[in-house]
């Protein structure tokens, strides 16, 4: 039987047989729903990254998930497409994972991951993983992947919820060479490159380190590493004998001289302070804290205990001592000047006196005594019977005026040793001497008078120098009867100070910081200061003498006092060096005994009267007691901070003094007709530990002769 049914196309049989496949499948998907469960779960979409983090131009597996929930697999009724974030790409062609990875779509240098239509996805799900890739021209680049919610489109249902992760590029960085500097460089080195400070270990370093510094790191330097990553840095604790890093000088037993141990410890405080994250320097705080830490570095942990004596003697500013010293001196002139007058007076001088360079003690210039021989030698009754006559002398035809006036002079030369708390030095002081005064009898007469001194200290280590001016008012008395006297001086004055120090020392030149002030290992600054001081003082002398022929000899003695009050005042460091130092206030006081007597001969010769003489005394000192000055530094943080006040306050000591010793005299005068006179006298200290004291005078005398 011949079928008369028209003829189909093969292609249309297909088609057909494809779509009732189809319609098979989805009517036994929904069947086998039906049976399993009423309604099915939408399917759900992750993304993550291995690593999260890579080096620009690395690469990183990101890691599609596809979920689904069901027991029955789910197929996309349309392609999923997952578009790269700008910048990433598909690094190498090809996908892994459990899902159909021939459904994926992944070529090499595409911007998107596919998974194509009619793919299914397992009942509990299946992964999609491809290689990406990204680069990062800034320390550090985030790409943040995102499937959006729906964009999973299956016979289960859409995706509900978005899926999303971020990659971080980081930029890949050198780094750089820390070994040689300190921590605080080294943290700026390393994040000026975008890296960190890892992990800070303080150990004993090899030798040439420098205390603080860095001697090692990891990674080396010149690695290539990705921006953000830390890098491990082994500090120098010197030869390991410090105890305490935060105490680098002092924590090294036997290390530091204990009169030097306040100066180490305020330079310790202040270079910890000047440290602090976050706190902005002044240029002078800069260079401090530059000296701070080259002088650490070159000896901390017990490196070069000498050279570190040497750089805390340099730093301390000890060479402000020096001005109690100049007080006492200058205070000695004056007594010096106008105890002479006093010798003058008690022999019945008045009218005008020129004593030239007068160097002896109160009382002590040998004028009494040689008048008193003349007298004895010639019959004169004292120096009125050549010069104008005096008050209870009716033989006179000559007469005297009751007001007096003089003028005296003093040189001084000396020297101090330098001690484990004082800086030696040279010094010199002239002084001058005018004054008036009234004899309101004959066995007593009250003065004024005016002195003015100058002299200046050389430290003899080449540390500087302290030049002084000093102006007084002063009060002075005696009253005598027969060979016995009482003279009084009481003197107020006033002193400036002009000082010159020079702090000098040396560091390492492989030293993680150069201070301004250094040049090739040696630092130097020049530090200039002016202040003032007030000055009290009194002094008593008391004697007697007895005469022999030509011979006259006798015991005196004399109660000194005198205080200096020296003002606080700052250096000038006008090339910001933050070595300048700001000294407090000073107290000097002085309580000398004096206890000895004098010895001198005349000889009556036709041209003159020879007066050679001879004095000695003990000296006993009560107070000038050890004192101490304290100091700061003066870019010190905490100087304006009226809470704190400075953290590098420290002190500095006088020597202590020596209770006892001796003074000497030895000269020669001469008495020539018509009231000229001459001298010379040397006196000098002995016994007095490190200082000493050496005194030369000279001058003429005229009187003038009245009618």
């Amino acid at each position: 039987m011949v079928n008369m049914l028209p003829k189909r196309p093969h292609h249309t049989i297909a088609s057909r047989g494809l779509a009732i496949a189809g319609c098979a499948i989805f009517l036994l998907t929904r069947s086998l729903v039906a049976l399993g469960q009423a309604t099915p779960t939408p399917p759900t979409v992750g993304i993550a990254f291995a690593p999260t983090a890579i080096a620009s131009g690395g690469a990183s597996q990101m890691q599609i998930t596809l979920g689904n929930a069901n027991a029955v697999a789910a197929a996309l009724t349309q392609t999923l497409v997952d578009s790269l974030p700008a910048g990433m790409t598909i690094a190498a062609a090809g996908a892994g994972g459990s899902c159909t990875t021939t459904a994926v779509g992944a070529q090499a240098g595409s911007g998107a991951v596919t998974y194509a239509a009619d793919s299914t996805i397992p009942a509990g799900g299946c992964t999609i993983t491809v290689s990406v890739t990204a680069r990062s021209t800034s320390p550090k680049t985030d790409y943040t992947n995102t499937i959006a919610p729906g964009a999973l489109q299956t016979t289960l249902g859409a995706n509900a919820a978005g899926a999303s992760a971020t990659l971080t590029v980081q930029q890949t960085v050198v780094v750089p060479n820390v070994v040689g500097m300190t921590q605080t460089q080294a943290a700026a080195a390393l994040q000026a490159a975008g890296l960190i400070v890892g992990t800070v270990s303080h150990v004993p370093g090899p030798a040439g380190i420098p205390y603080n510094s860095i001697f090692s790191q990891a990674p080396a330097a010149g690695s290539s590493i990705t921006s953000g990553s830390a890098v491990s840095i082994n500090i120098s604790t010197g030869p390991g004998n410090a105890t305490n890093p935060n105490n680098p000088l002092t924590s090294v037993p036997g290390f530091i001289n204990p009169q030097q141990l306040s100066v180490a410890q305020a330079f310790e405080r202040v270079c910890n302070e000047l440290q602090t994250p976050g706190v902005t320097l002044t240029a002078g705080q800069q260079n401090l804290l530059a000296n701070c830490t080259a002088i650490i570095g070159s000896h901390g942990g017990g490196v070069d205990p000498s050279g570190m004596q040497d750089t805390l003697n340099a730093i301390s500013g000890k060479q402000s001592t020096a001005q109690q010293r100049t007080g006492v001196q200058f205070s000695g002139t004056q007594f010096t000047n106008i105890g002479a007058r006093l010798a003058q007076l008690r022999q019945g001088v008045d009218g005008f006196s020129f004593a030239g360079l007068d160097l002896g003690l109160p009382g002590a210039n040998g004028f009494g005594d040689f008048v008193a021989m003349l007298k004895d030698l010639t019959g004169f009754k004292g120096v009125k019977s050549l010069i104008g006559g005096g008050g209870g002398d009716d033989d006179s035809s000559i007469g005297q005026s009751r007001w007096g006036f003089f003028l005296n002079g003093t040189l001084r030369r000396g020297s101090q040793d330098t001690s484990i708390d004082e800086t030696g030095f040279d010094f010199r002081s002239n002084g001058v001497t005018a004054g008036l005064d009234y004899r309101l009898r004959d066995d007593l007469v009250l003065g004024l008078a005016y002195g003015h001194s100058n002299g200046n200290t050389i430290f003899i280590d080449g540390s500087g120098r302290l030049d002084s001016r000093g102006n007084s008012i002063s009060l002075y008395g005696t009253y005598y009867r027969d060979a016995l006297y009482v003279d009084a001086i009481g003197s107020f004055g006033h002193i400036s100070y002009d000082s010159l120090r020079t702090t000098s020392y040396s560091i390492d030149t492989n030293s993680a910081s150069t201070p301004t002030n250094c040049v090739n290992g040696q630092c130097a600054t020049d530090m200039t200061g002016s202040t003032g001081a007030r000055q009290l003082a009194f002094a008593t002398n008391v004697g007697y003498g007895f005469h022999y022929k030509g011979l006259t000899f006798g015991p005196d003695g004399s109660l000194d006092y005198t205080r200096v009050d020296v003002n606080s005042y700052a250096e000038n460091d006008s090339s910001d060096s933050g070595m300048g130092l700001i000294f407090g206030k000073q107290t000097g006081e002085s309580l000398q005994l004096k206890a000895g007597g004098h010895l001198s001969y005349a000889i009556n010769t036709r041209f003159a009267v020879i007066l050679p003489e001879a004095r000695a005394h003990y000296v006993h000192e009560f107070k000038d007691d050890q004192r101490a000055v304290t100091v700061h530094f003066a870019d010190d943080p905490g100087v304006n901070n009226s809470n704190s006040g400075p953290i590098s306050n420290f002190v500095i000591f006088t020597d202590r003094p020596d209770r006892g010793f001796f003074d000497w005299a030895a000269g020669v005068s001469a008495q020539f007709p018509f009231g000229l006179s001459a001298y010379v006298d040397y006196d000098a200290i002995a016994g007095e530990g490190n200082i000493r004291t050496h005194q030369l005078a000279f001058g003429l005398r005229l009187q003038r002769l009245t009618n």
